[in-house]
């Protein structure tokens, strides 16, 4: 059944390699997240040959992942060009930022609840990662963009927009997260000013954001962008309060 399965993997990529970006665009969540676990797992090396069912042609699983990282890049690109300020550009999610985002999992302080860490056992794997990255629908506009050196284009971590998940009042919710190396340098603030500004610019009102008492990093940049502490908070004894903070754009 495995290797069925993993046949079945392979011919779904190929296919939409073949079809064009539009058709991987409309492929489901589900299917872009099975295919990339199929091909890896087909030749976990990159380096074995699959030969495609519906098409007689054959490519190598390597061939396969480059061309998945591109329909990645595509499709972000086509929803939107990102942002960029002067240090820093902010663009969306690769397939290659795969081992980027588990960094950032592995980095997090031990206050940050368990279903947010990296487990003892290495969860979640890359292969985890890629499959978040290829089902990642970046809403609301623009989404959580990765954060990179306009100078080298390292990723240093990710800033922008998601749903809000606590206060329930429809408003986008602020997010960013950055590798420790990059702490210190005002990269976050630089990041989170640009995201606002495009926040503003597509009609949002407000923006609200939800960070633990012991963070006060974060709640030092939130403060810079006009964040105020709406004095709502959610009790968590064992990882620490969340405070719920709201700015306001217009």
């Amino acid at each position: 059944m495995r290797s069925l399965l993993t046949e079945q993997g392979v011919d779904e990529v190929t296919q939409c390699l073949q079809a064009g970006d539009h058709d991987w665009n409309r492929a489901t969540a589900g299917s872009r997240r099975y295919a990339v676990k199929a091909v890896r797992s087909a030749a976990p090396s990159g380096a074995r040959t699959k030969r495609s069912v519906s098409s007689g042609r054959s490519s190598t699983v390597g061939t396969l992942l480059d061309h998945t990282a591109r329909m990645g890049r595509a499709r972000g690109t086509q929803e939107h060009d990102g942002l960029r300020s002067e240090r820093l550009r902010l663009r969306p999610w690769t397939v290659a930022d795969a081992a980027f985002r588990r960094r950032l999992w592995a980095e997090r302080d031990p206050r940050v609840p368990a279903g947010r860490r990296l487990t003892a056992d290495g969860s979640p794997s890359l292969a985890d990662m890629e499959a978040w990255i290829l089902g990642y629908e970046p809403e609301p506009t623009p989404g959580l963009l990765v954060v990179e050196l306009v100078e080298d284009e390292a990723p240093i971590g990710y800033c922008g927009l998601v749903r809000d998940s606590v206060a329930r009042s429809g408003d986008p919710e602020l997010a960013f997260e950055f590798l420790r190396t990059s702490w210190g340098h005002g990269y976050a603030t630089e990041a989170a000013r640009a995201v606002v500004a495009r926040a503003a610019e597509v009609g949002h009102e407000h923006l609200v954001a939800t960070v633990r008492e012991w963070n006060t990093a974060s709640l030092t940049v939130l403060g810079k962008l006009g964040f105020v502490d709406t004095g709502e908070r959610e009790h968590d004894p064992v990882h620490g309060d969340s405070l719920l903070l709201r700015a306001r754009l217009r």
